[in-house]
């Protein structure tokens, strides 16, 4: 109780209002909707006043209504806010509407003030899907079909070593196979790095079968009428092999005037040969030639295509 004749002192402690904004805030965040998001699209939020805080959020897309969001008991004056899991593509406008702290005060944030708004970028993940066939050979051009938002970017391998990122600029991307082995495409990127991991998106190489006649030498031999001559060929390749030859016929000693190219040809074709090694029996004289080779993947010649077009080369690092 006061003494008499003394003034009676009312004290009150007035609190400072708390505030909040978003801080170190980039034109835009970014968020991936996929299998496999690799950034991170948390946004720093800066709180002055006494903890435990609250937060009242505004969350709107650009075609959709807006969504309010309520963040309870931060305890720290600055909080990593994570944008919920959005499922649209487009952009997205967080606005930050009210804060409350220990104390009860509640400060109503202008909605034109600095550090109250931030933007979240929302896009597809980049995917990739393969337009090979089973076999591929060398001198091929392998072809995926890239979907997303362009530009992207693709990182692989050859024979297990990482070859590095290729920019493609449209939907299509274009390797070219060199060299055999195995190509594994391990990563698509779109330019807002939103990012796929394919699993066993593998394609085998295979090396072009050859046919060697002779041992590669260039033989001649004589045979009389009624005799056989016996032609070998050797296949380096995968069995089953089948393969066409030629035989064009001299001129007549007697039409002939000095040495002439053979004429009249003829072709002959041979399947299904499982033995690397094969012999032509004949008893008729002219020039054996083997035109075309195939074993179980690949055969030869192939269809020349220019290589310039690739985005890429397969080969090994030297």
């Amino acid at each position: 109780m006061p003494l008499a004749g003394q003034p009676i002192v009312v004290q009150q402690e007035i609190m400072s209002k708390p505030t909040a904004k978003f801080v170190q805030v980039k034109e835009t965040a970014f968020q991936c909707i996929g299998d496999d998001t690799t950034n991170d699209t948390a946004i720093q939020i800066a709180m002055e006043g006494q903890p435990p805080f609250e937060l009242l959020l505004e969350l709107k897309h650009e075609s959709f209504p807006r969504e309010i969001i309520r963040l309870a008991n931060l305890t720290d004056k600055l909080h990593a806010f994570r944008p919920p899991a959005l499922t649209a593509t487009g952009k997205y406008a967080l606005q930050l509407m009210a804060v409350r702290d220990a104390t009860g005060c509640e400060t109503s944030l202008d909605r034109d003030a600095s550090g109250t708004r931030a933007a979240v970028q929302v896009s597809d993940a980049a995917r990739i899907a393969s337009l090979n066939p089973p076999a591929v050979c060398v001198g091929d051009a392998l072809t995926y079909t890239l979907q997303g938002a362009a530009p992207f970017y693709v990182s692989y391998e050859f024979d297990g070593v990482p070859m590095g990122e290729v920019a493609v600029y449209d939907p299509l991307l274009t390797l070219h196979a060199a060299e055999p082995g195995v190509v594994a495409i391990t990563s698509v990127c779109n330019h807002l790095r939103c990012c796929t991991h394919p699993r066993n998106l593998t394609t085998i190489i295979h090396e072009l079968p050859t046919a060697i006649v002779d041992g590669g030498y260039d033989l001649v031999e004589d045979i009389r009428e009624g005799d056989e001559a016996l032609i070998a060929v050797e296949f380096k390749g995968e069995p089953p092999f089948s393969f066409t030859y030629s035989r064009r016929s001299f001129p007549s000693a007697s039409s002939a005037k000095g040495r002439q190219p053979a004429t009249e040809e003829e072709t002959f074709t041979v399947t299904n040969i499982e033995s690397p090694y094969y012999s032509i029996s004949t008893t008729q004289d002219g020039l054996f030639q083997v035109t075309a080779v195939y074993d179980k993947h690949c055969g030869f010649p192939r269809t020349q295509y220019s290589k310039a077009m690739a985005n890429a080369v397969l080969k090994r690092q030297k």
